[in-house]
């Protein structure tokens, strides 16, 4: 039992942390907020429906939509303090932003029509109201970029420092694949991409190993659940996971340990994933008189189906519609220059150590994106511009397996060391 206690009072401590903090943020008044909306009202406007910025790339899609979503869950207000924290409600409809410039510059608010997006944490706004108060999107925006780039150079640095340069590559794969510019752009990027960088640098810090690394994935799963909107949330899983393994200082152990390892991170995630979700729906139906249990199970039952209006979708041709994404002649480019740059790190006296467990570890948690897609058919179909970023995956785990297996030809184990002298002809015999 007591193996249980730990992940089940950390869920239960995030559902409490997660309110409390809502509830502090939502104390905020709004009329500290109306300059800020107000300014960033152009740019909601004119971007709001988002679309591809570069023609014919779907990963390009700036998905603004949601964008609109958030500052219009940041700034309606109508009823008790309950209904504003658990309800999410909206100015008028979800990401519309001429019904945000309705609202604000109304002087009858309570007429207007409001709707609620109530089965998400919306965690966001713990940063987003706050904010809001003293700069508008824009530089909320900006400010998003340089933390993003901040955390990117403290991973640069971390690997530098630790001699692990052939992991550079991945992670400037990594970076590129899922095209930068719509991670640093999109506030609806923001809780996956955040939470993505953080463990990766807890994990480089050599202290998260065991029971603490299943902690820490189980913690991912639960800010991931807080915080996004179901963008792309495996990342947080997939990604680190196949970090994790990449850089782990005690290797050695059987493939079936690593199997089970695997196995106990996958629950571990899904635990606090899916435990802070339920927490949201069993607050909100509590305190609210809303009924958002119902609601929450029935967008499950869609979104996890096979059903798009009349046509009934096949796990293949979800598959299919987010392969594509990435079946183009950019990221084959990329993938070629990749090679040549393994090819180049060989010839300058890198080697292959083949590493049984880490290649394990990565090829498993690699293939994430495809249970992925088999749980949520109908949403990673009818959502394949921003659900084929799961993909990136896949795609990072293919080159982390290859640079971290490198070793450089001086960096002899003493174990190498000590067979190489046994086995060297002693003078005179």
């Amino acid at each position: 039992m007591k193996r249980f206690v730990y992940p089940i009072g950390l869920v239960l401590a995030a559902w409490v942390t997660g309110f409390l903090l809502l509830v502090l943020v939502y104390l905020i008044p709004q009329d500290r907020m109306q300059s800020s909306v107000e300014q960033s009202l152009p740019t909601l406007e004119a971007f709001g429906g988002g679309g591809e910025l570069l023609l014919g790339i779907p990963q390009s899609t700036l998905e603004y939509f949601t964008d609109v979503t958030m500052v219009s869950t940041a700034f309606a207000e109508r009823g008790s303090l309950m209904d504003r924290v658990l309800l999410a409600q909206m100015c008028g409809e979800i990401g519309d932003a001429g019904s945000i410039r309705n609202y604000v510059y109304s002087d009858q608010r309570d007429t207007l029509r409001m709707d609620t997006y109530a089965r998400y944490w919306h965690g966001y706004q713990i940063f987003l109201r706050p904010l809001l108060t003293v700069i508008n999107v824009n530089q909320i925006r900006m400010l998003g970029m340089m933390c993003m780039c901040a955390l990117a150079m403290f991973i640069i640095v971390r690997l530098v420092q630790q001699q692990r340069i052939a992991l550079l590559i991945p992670q400037f794969a990594l970076f590129v694949m899922p095209a930068p510019f719509v991670l640093l752009i999109n506030m609806q990027c923001y809780g996956v991409t955040f939470t993505t960088l953080l463990m990766i640098l807890l994990l480089l810090s050599g202290r998260f190993s065991g029971t603490r690394a299943i902690l820490l994935f189980e913690l991912g799963g639960i800010l991931t659940s807080f915080f996004d909107l179901l963008s792309v949330p495996g990342i947080t899983l997939g990604v680190p996971l196949v970090f994790y393994f990449s850089v782990r200082q005690d290797a050695g152990h059987s493939l079936r340990r690593a199997c089970m390892e695997v196995l106990q991170i996958l629950l571990a995630w899904e635990f606090g994933y899916g435990g802070m979700w339920a927490g949201k729906w069993i607050f909100a139906t509590c305190l609210t008189g809303e009924n958002v249990i119902e609601d929450a199970l029935q967008t499950v039952k869609l979104r996890s189906g096979s059903a798009w209006g009349e046509r009934q979708l096949s796990y293949f041709d979800t598959v299919q519609k987010n392969w594509a994404c990435f079946n183009t002649v950019v990221y084959k480019l990329l993938f070629i220059a990749l090679a040549v740059v393994l090819c180049v790190f060989l010839l300058r006296g890198w080697r292959f150590r083949l590493k049984q467990e880490m290649l394990l570890g990565v090829v498993l948690a690699s293939l994430f994106p495809f249970l992925w897609y088999r749980m949520t058919i109908n949403h990673s179909y009818l959502h394949y511009y921003f659900a084929c970023k799961e993909l990136v995956i896949f795609l990072y785990g293919i080159v982390t397996a290859a640079f971290a297996s490198l070793s450089k030809r001086s960096a002899l184990s003493l174990q190498e060391r000590e067979h190489a002298e046994l086995m060297t002809p002693v003078e005179g015999t």
